[in-house]
């Protein structure tokens, strides 16, 4: 399985490489908007975390454009609690979206889901809360 997570920290790279088994899922990061499309294009990934890319980035518009690439389901992870945005993120093609912080046993559980959806088993290494 193939994950890609948008995000300009590894942060979240690393705390995902420490919960799963790298034999069962590839995860690979890009940094920009720009990035993602590419890396979308080329790569379909079975799933796309999208984290912040800092507020220059209209998250509903990258969803939108990723959602016209691929049909992966999309996970978006923010600190904005506005309902409004939510909403957008929702209507513009997001499969959900998790208001950080949240815990690590939470995201797991996410991952799990649309895993499930596809078919496909992976292992948690650790679980981290």
């Amino acid at each position: 399985m193939k994950l890609l997570v948008i995000d300009d920290e590894p942060s979240l790279v690393e705390l995902l490489g420490q919960m799963l088994d790298q034999n069962s899922m590839l995860i690979d990061r890009v940094e920009t908007s720009r990035g993602a499309l590419n890396y979308v294009r080329k790569q379909q990934p079975d799933l796309i975390l999208l984290d912040d890319l800092g507020p220059q980035v209209d998250k509903p518009e990258l969803t939108r454009k990723l959602r016209k690439e691929s049909n992966a389901p999309i996970l978006i992870l923010s600190a904005v609690t506005n309902p409004m945005m939510v909403a957008q993120a929702l209507d513009a093609g997001a499969d959900d979206y998790l208001i950080k912080p949240v815990s690590s046993s939470i995201l797991m559980a996410y991952i799990n889901k649309y895993v499930r959806r596809a078919g496909l088993k992976i292992h948690q290494r650790v679980s981290v809360t």
